[in-house]
């Protein structure tokens, strides 16, 4: 750990073990928190949310959305940090897109959690917001393109239409285990 970093600084960090002895290689280093990291369909790249304020109100939180390679090079922000941008999942039909819910607080715009995407090679700014009201929170995919949403109260598969009104199918989902 660098001495200008937080102590209580969270990493993603990759840990072999041969279920005696754990070895622990740390693949970011950061004065801010490192979240929820996901790896890629292919296994090449890692997707994580990164928090630069964070607050009692998660809609007051600003993170962003990044990349990088398996091994932690090549970090890169999607999206800048204006917003809670959180809960990355990759898109399971090759499309090499990265899903998320961004939470929206009222001195924002209209207050609400939004489902968005963008390719893991894009830019800040190249986002694109693909649900249709302003409370829906993503989850995965299939392998079809479709992403689990809830809604409000329900649960659906979103098939997102860029630039259009995606298409929304109710599914059941149980309450309780």
């Amino acid at each position: 750990i660098s001495s200008a970093m937080p102590a209580a600084t969270l990493r993603i960090a990759r840990t072999v073990s041969d279920g005696k002895v754990s070895e622990i290689t740390y693949l970011t280093e950061s004065p801010h928190n490192d979240y929820k990291p996901v790896i890629s369909p292919d296994g090449s790249k890692i997707a994580f949310f990164r928090t630069y304020q964070e607050d009692p109100s998660f809609f007051k939180w600003r993170s962003s959305i990044c990349v990088m390679n398996a091994d932690g090079s090549d970090l890169r922000e999607l999206t800048a940090h204006d917003f809670m941008n959180t809960e990355p999942y990759w898109m399971r039909d090759g499309s090499n897109r990265i899903i998320w819910s961004r939470m929206v607080d009222a001195d924002q715009g209209q207050r609400g959690t939004y489902v968005y995407w963008t390719r893991a090679d894009a830019k800040p700014g190249d986002e694109e917001q693909i649900s249709a009201t302003n409370w829906e929170w993503t989850n995965s995919s299939l392998k079809d393109g479709r992403i689990f949403v809830k809604k409000r109260d329900g649960y659906f598969l979103l098939t997102p239409n860029p630039g259009g009104t995606p298409r929304y199918q109710e599914i059941a989902y149980p309450d309780s285990y």
